[in-house]
C-alpha cells in the first residue's frame, strides 16, 4: 500500500503563515460570505480541522489576516516615511489616523 500524503507536514508558525496567505486569497477571490473555512483550506492544502486547532472559527482567521496586512501596510509606509525627506516623516506623523495594531510600533 504505496500511497502518498494528501497532506506535508510543517512548523505551527509556518502553517499559521500558510492559512492566513491562503485567508487573504480566498477573501480577494470569493469575499468575506464566499470565503469558506472548507475553501480556505483547500487553497492551504491543509484538512478543515487543521483550522479549528490553530483558530476558533473563520471570524478569528479573519482578523489575523486583516492584522497581518495592516502590520505589511505599516512596514511599507515606515520605510517610505524613512526615505523620504526628513521633513515629510514629521509632517506625516502629525497627520496620521491611522492606529498601529498591537506588534507594530511606529518610529519616530
Amino acid at each position: 500500500m504505496n500511497q502518498e500524503a494528501r497532506f506535508s507536514r510543517m512548523e505551527p508558525e509556518l502553517r499559521k503563515a500558510n492559512l492566513i496567505e491562503a485567508t487573504l486569497v480566498c477573501l480577494k477571490r470569493h469575499g468575506f460570505q464566499g470565503a469558506s473555512i472548507r475553501k480556505i483550506s483547500a487553497e492551504a492544502g491543509v484538512s478543515v480541522g487543521l483550522i479549528s486547532h490553530h483558530y476558533s472559527g473563520k471570524d478569528e482567521l479573519v482578523a489575523e489576516a486583516y492584522m497581518a496586512i495592516t502590520g505589511r501596510v505599516m512596514t511599507l509606509l515606515r520605510d517610505a516615511m524613512e526615505q523620504a525627506a526628513p521633513n515629510a516623516a514629521s509632517g506625516c506623523r502629525r497627520f496620521s489616523v491611522v492606529r498601529s495594531p498591537p506588534n507594530c510600533s511606529i518610529r519616530n
